[in-house]
């Protein structure tokens, strides 16, 4: 068991070193990864509905665009126009964990829980795609990459809603992995990924 555990530790540290590794991987309860002391959180609840998206704290911020303009609706970051994607650009120190609500609402801002996709540029420029559903609503979704994350696109779809449907984003925390959970959550990032290669391939 230990020879194993050793093992396991060796090569997550060979793929921490490792140029090409830039996975960004999905993990579903990440209370304890994003690190407290290097990170900033915005909530969005000092913003009115036409304010510059722009924010900033502790070393961290970021520049929020959308196709006709961003939008603030009952302290959450949205979308003015439905159907269209939310692009934050990050400054500042660099993002390596970020975790936040990632939602759907009406025109009223009722929650949707659509299909919800995350597209990652990353600082050597490659590009990692996510797609899955929102979590319940107040339901945190989380993700980290070994690479800097300079931008995030993120969007929503329900053709089912005649309306149309705007990509929302709350509670919103960037920062660094904290160090001692490093390795760990590198295993764990590694084992969704493989899970999710096998649920597309099945």
């Amino acid at each position: 068991m230990r020879t194993t555990h050793r093992l396991f530790v060796a090569s997550a540290i060979a793929l921490l070193s490792a140029s090409s590794f830039a996975l960004p991987s999905v993990w579903t309860t990440p209370d304890d990864h994003v690190d407290a002391t290097h990170s900033y959180l915005e909530n969005f609840n000092a913003f009115g509905e036409s304010d510059a998206a722009v924010s900033a704290g502790n070393g961290y911020g970021f520049t929020a665009s959308a196709i006709g303009d961003t939008y603030f609706n009952l302290g959450a970051l949205s979308t003015n126009k439905n159907y269209v994607a939310l692009t934050l650009d990050f400054t500042g120190a660099d993002v390596h964990a970020l975790r936040g609500k990632f939602f759907a609402t009406d025109y009223d801002g009722t929650f949707f829980q659509s299909v919800t996709y995350f597209e990652f540029t990353l600082s050597n420029n490659s590009v990692e795609k996510f797609e899955g559903k929102a979590l319940v609503e107040g339901g945190i979704t989380g993700f980290y990459s070994s690479l800097a994350i300079k931008k995030l696109t993120f969007s929503v779809e329900d053709g089912t809603f005649d309306l149309g449907q705007y990509a929302a984003i709350d509670d919103l925390q960037v920062g660094a992995v904290p160090e001692p959970s490093s390795v760990a959550l590198l295993g764990l990032g590694l084992a969704g990924v493989a899970f999710a290669r096998r649920r597309r391939a099945a």
